[in-house]
């Protein structure tokens, strides 16, 4: 008792402490115009739930308003897991962050549905306590968070278990501070909350670059708001006070704080008279006005002004490097188009005036980014709209150019700590993806262990690998699965696995791969290169090397990539990833710069490239040279091919510390040669091509599929142009090297020959007369790999014309490169009891008789081997056999078939095994053969074998099941039949649909134009089908994704054009997917 008593007495004294009502204050800038922020209050005082919890060393609070239900969840976590006090200005998404860095979740309230991939932040813990089980007893939080390299921000204050602040009137929030403002700019309007303990005599701010704009509480005796707004006048870090006074004299002092940037931010246009968007005037504007900045080095800027003095709405202006590229200083970009185009991009509208496509350039004179945060920027442009090229429209953009300002205390990292422990396996992903492929979206994630990203890699059967990455430079997962040609089999190191087709769909005897990062593909084809591999028998990955490259639909952009795990320690600076290999590429046709994540403690003393193709390569960016190393930060080196001349090339990424170690990064890459170009010619008149001459060489997207039932293709110019083209035979036939006359429309050719040429808004509509030549057509696999064709046609009877030249590696001698070339696993034959090599037979002798035949031809896609095997004993003391295998095949590839065949002499014995291309198979009960692809050829070989009486051995193999096997169901019904026959022709437009449905308004009219060729397929695939409600429906569901594709195929739909446009995708969507 007399222990409780002391006890009692110290809580009541700890208590005494009056302490003021858990609060959490959000004021929201994003997508309001300036000085329309709004502010959130949950107050415990007035009855909202706030409720506390520390999870693991870090701190959650739910809140929820007791009137309107609205509720929000804010996170926060120190670098080392354990909140502390102190600044954490470069703070990541709570559930994404890496190691050193703190992690922030501002769960967004329920009016903005904004979407982020991650968030980006700072915060700032002003006090911090816990009891003594570690639990957090109080906090007082002030935060900012931000889309990553979004422009605006959520920021406020937390408060909980904190004692009240004096005697006066009690604010919410008890400090305020804006988010990073401009010098001669304003920062948003903020209200503080008041909650008078007796009427308000006096507001007033104490200090300067800070002004009440709205006195909504003097004289006020209930909870009342005041408005105040930054006025930052100078660079730097501002402060002062909003004091609030009661008529009892009791008063309290609220902290304002901002910190302004310095340098030049503006904006300038001039726009000579007749100009029609600039309307040939001078406009300026400067900090003080809304000038908002966001992007990236990959994807470009994206300006906007929104609130301006005279209240006009404002411009947008965009800018884009071109696939592949990056945003460097002193580099200009041209010939610009606009964003739907593979070339450098530039758009720019506003007040109600915009061109559809602009021509000229624009200049980078300077630009900087933290992480993925523009920070520095000076772009010039001067650039003309196509249908008016005799005026030009000027301008220049600063966005705090030149800066040398010293960040604000709040900016400056105050909590150390230690650096995160290394990994006990060292564990690397990367997956880049040139702009435009699907599953990409033209990012570049890097994923490793040793910057806190979660990698989980299994293999719990042989030849297959599944792996998960997490976290990463930009927040996204990605998911990898890859699976050998015989999932009894584990990777052979040194094996190349090409031709790979979708793993959801796997073909046994083939590889297969699906690299996901989050985005729909209808059909995936590639192949991976196994270097290292080894497995524990739990299925746990101890060590692996794999270099990938994945494409959807055979010829787009591709996704790249290398796993490495456990790989060995270096002594330089380690870099990631260890093996750089670019996708393959036309010559000419321009690489994609890639990144190399380089960590050094030291500090990187210089780069260089070095290697017999060195002059091949570019250094684009270097982020590294003489650059403060960042404790838990890499620094990155992009570069570049130059794809100037055909075949595989090499060189090194020499990087140096200031210690002078150096690491070698190996760089490989592969250009195809021979001429890939489109040239089309329209005769005055003609109705597709507008009696123009267009002419594509391999910087644009030159892309052709199918099969020789079937070829499309499609161009997406430089310049923004969209062609897509078919080609049929006649019913029943194959394309193959010829001429075509009397050519039709391919979807209703019948007997004749189908051709269709359309683009850029023009269509025959079916209608077309015309003729076509294959002058060279190669098909591996499923993918076209060499292919040239010419063609008149025209529309609706007319007589003018439209004739062009396709091609794609025409006449390339070029031999591909090593990890292009499959490479058969070495399989590890059964032993087999081999006979003594002389013998003395009995008349009942039994007697083994091998025999083996090869049989050798040019290329073809499927084998059949026939062998008879027969053999006859007599009393003598040995024993023959003849073998005739005969092979033949249709043309894909050399085969090489082999038949064994063991016949026990009772006296006659026949096997007759039989093998398909490109697998291998076993006969019971005594044939082995191994075929890989033949034509037609007949080999007609004799062995003779001599056997002991006593030594009869046989071995077979029963193949263990397909891990995809599946039960099959019960017999379908007719209507079942007609569903399923539906579902499967529309699946691919199922999928289109509801991506397009959720495109970005930046790449709207790529993925609607990839949607329409698809649903043009669809469309032949359902109409084949036999007459069926199911068959009714789908196809008005096509038409309904028809006109939604051409509302956003549009250059600027309105947005109620696009809401209608959602919704009959959205329509569609559910009537498909019946």
């Amino acid at each position: 008792m007399r222990a409780i008593i002391p006890f009692l007495v110290a809580a009541f004294l700890v208590s005494a402490t009056p302490a003021s009502a858990d609060s959490v204050t959000l004021f929201n800038e994003a997508g309001t115009p300036l000085g329309q922020g709004r502010m959130t209050v949950f107050d415990g005082a007035a009855g909202d739930r706030i409720e506390n919890i520390t999870p693991d060393g870090g701190l959650t609070v739910t809140a929820q308003n007791s009137a309107t239900f609205e509720g929000m969840t804010l996170r926060f976590t120190g670098p080392t897991g354990v909140l502390e006090q102190g600044s954490f200005p470069d703070a990541q998404d709570y559930d994404k962050r890496q190691a050193d860095h703190a992690g922030i979740r501002v769960g967004p309230p329920l009016y903005d549905s904004t979407p982020c991939d991650r968030y980006r932040g700072s915060f700032e813990v002003r006090d911090l306590r816990r009891d003594g089980l570690g639990k957090i007893t109080r906090a007082w939080i002030v935060f900012e968070q931000h889309c990553e390299s979004g422009p605006t921000s959520y920021f406020g204050e937390l408060r909980i278990g904190m004692p009240a602040s004096g005697t006066g009137p009690q604010t919410l929030p008890a400090l305020v501070r804006w988010p990073e403002a401009e010098a001669g700019g304003r920062g948003l309007a903020v209200p503080v909350r008041v909650h008078p303990s007796a009427a308000i005599a006096d507001v007033r701010v104490i200090g300067e670059d800070f002004a009440v704009e709205n006195d909504g509480c003097t004289g006020k005796v209930d909870a009342c708001d005041v408005k105040v707004r930054a006025l930052p006048s100078a660079a730097g870090t501002q402060v002062a006070a909003l004091r609030v006074t009661d008529v009892a004299g009791g008063s309290t002092d609220v902290p304002l704080q901002v910190f302004a940037h310095g340098g030049t931010t503006g904006f300038t246009l001039d726009s000579e008279p007749g100009e029609f968007v600039g309307d040939g005037q001078h406009w300026q504007y400067g900090p003080e006005d809304d000038i908002r900045l966001s992007g990236s080095l990959e994807s470009g800027l994206n300006m906007r002004i929104g609130e301006v003095p005279d209240g006009n709405a404002g411009w947008t202006f965009q800018i884009g490097p071109g696939d592949g590229d990056l945003l460097v200083p002193g580099k200009t970009y041209g010939p610009v188009t606009n964003y739907s185009s593979p070339g450098p991009r530039f758009e720019f509208y506003g007040h109600g005036r915009g061109c559809g496509d602009w021509l000229g350039s624009f200049t980078v004179h300077e630009i900087a980014f933290d992480g993925h945060d523009v920070t520095r920027a000076r772009i010039s442009f001067e650039v003309h709209c196509f249908i008016d090229p005799d005026y030009d429209l000027r301008g220049t953009l600063s966005w705090h150019s030149g800066e040398t300002t010293p960040p604000a205390p709040w900016m400056v990292p105050s909590v150390s700590g230690e650096p995160a422990p290394p990994p006990g396996v060292s564990a690397t992903v990367t997956v880049f993806g040139e702009a435009g492929a699907t599953g990409s979206r033209g990012v570049r994630n890097v994923y490793d262990v040793a910057a806190g990203d979660r990698i989980t890699a299994t293999s719990e059967e042989p030849g297959v690998l599944k792996l998960q990455a997490s976290g990463g430079n930009y927040g996204t997962p990605t998911r990898i699965w890859l699976v050998g040609s015989s999932t009894n089999m584990d990777f052979n190191p040194g094996v190349v696995y090409r031709g790979a087709t979708d793993v959801q769909k796997r073909v046994d005897g083939l590889a297969s791969m699906d690299v996901d990062a989050g985005v729909w593909c209808d059909r995936l084809t590639g192949s991976f290169e196994v270097r290292e591999f080894e497995r524990a028998d739990d299925g746990t990955v101890l060590r692996a090397w794999i270099l990938f490259e994945q494409r959807c639909l055979y010829n787009e952009p591709a996704v790249t990539g290398e796993i490495r795990i456990g790989a060995p320690a270096v002594i330089g600076p380690r870099v990631v990833p260890t093996l750089l290999r670019w996708a393959r590429e036309e010559v000419g046709g321009g690489g994609v710069a890639q990144p190399v994540s380089v960590w050094s403690g030291a500090g990187v003393a210089g780069v260089a490239l070095a290697g017999a193709d060195a002059d091949q390569f570019t250094i684009r960016r270097d982020d590294c040279t003489g650059v403060a190393a960042v404790r838990g930060e890499p620094c990155v080196v992009w570069v570049r091919p130059s794809t100037a001349r055909a075949g595989v090339l090499r060189a090194t990424l020499r990087v140096t510390d200031v210690s002078g170690a150096v690491t070698s990064l190996p760089l490989e890459a592969f250009d195809h040669g021979g001429t890939t170009e489109y040239k089309m010619v329209s005769q005055p008149g003609e109705w597709i091509g507008r009696g123009q001459t267009y002419a594509y060489d391999a910087r644009s997207d030159l892309v052709v599929e199918g099969t020789p039932s079937h070829l499309e293709g499609y161009i997406r110019g430089e310049n923004g142009d969209d062609w897509t083209f078919d080609l049929a035979p006649p019913a029943g036939g194959a394309l193959t090297v010829g001429t075509y006359p009397n050519a039709l429309s391919y979807r209703v050719n019948g007997d004749k020959p189908g051709m269709d040429v359309s683009g850029n808004g023009h269509s025959c509509f079916g209608d077309v007369t015309g003729s076509f030549t294959i002058h060279e057509l190669e098909i591996v696999g499923n993918e076209v790999t060499r292919f040239k064709f010419t063609y008149e046609m025209h529309c609706k009877g007319a007589t003018p014309s439209l004739t062009g030249t396709f091609a794609l590696r025409a006449n390339d001698p070029t031999p591909l490169a090593p990890w292009m070339v499959p490479t058969p696993p070495q399989v590890v034959p059964t032993p087999t009891a081999t006979a003594t090599s002389t013998a003395t037979a009995t008349p009942s002798a039994t007697a083994t008789a091998t025999a083996t035949a090869t049989a050798t031809a040019t290329p073809t896609s499927t084998a059949t081997v026939t062998a008879t095997a027969a053999a006859t004993a007599t009393p003598t003391s040995t024993a023959t056999a003849t073998a005739t295998p005969t092979t033949t095949a249709t043309p894909t590839s050399t085969a090489t078939a082999t038949a064994t065949a063991t016949a026990t002499a009772t006296p006659t014995a026949t096997a007759t095994p039989t093998a398909t291309a490109t697998a291998t198979a076993t006969a019971t009960p005594t044939a082995t053969v191994t075929a890989t692809a033949t034509p037609t050829a007949t080999a007609t070989p004799t062995a003779t074998a001599t056997a002991t009486p006593v030594a009869t051995a046989t071995a077979t193999a029963t193949a263990p099941p397909s891990p995809f096997a599946k039960v099959g169901p019960p017999e379908p019904t007719v209507k079942t039949r007609a569903r399923t026959a539906t579902a499967d022709a529309v699946a691919r437009c199922v999928a289109g649909g509801k991506a397009l449905a959720k495109a970005r308004a930046s790449r709207r009219r790529a993925v609607a134009a990839r949607l329409a060729r698809a649903v043009k397929a669809c469309r032949d695939a359902v109409s084949a089908l036999p007459a069926s409600s199911e068959r009714t429906a789908a196809l008005g569901a096509l038409k309904r994704q028809t006109i939604a594709i051409r509302t956003m195929r549009q250059r600027r739909p309105g947005a109620a054009a696009l809401r209608r446009a959602r919704a009959q995708l959205a329509s569609a969507a559910r009537t498909l997917a019946r």
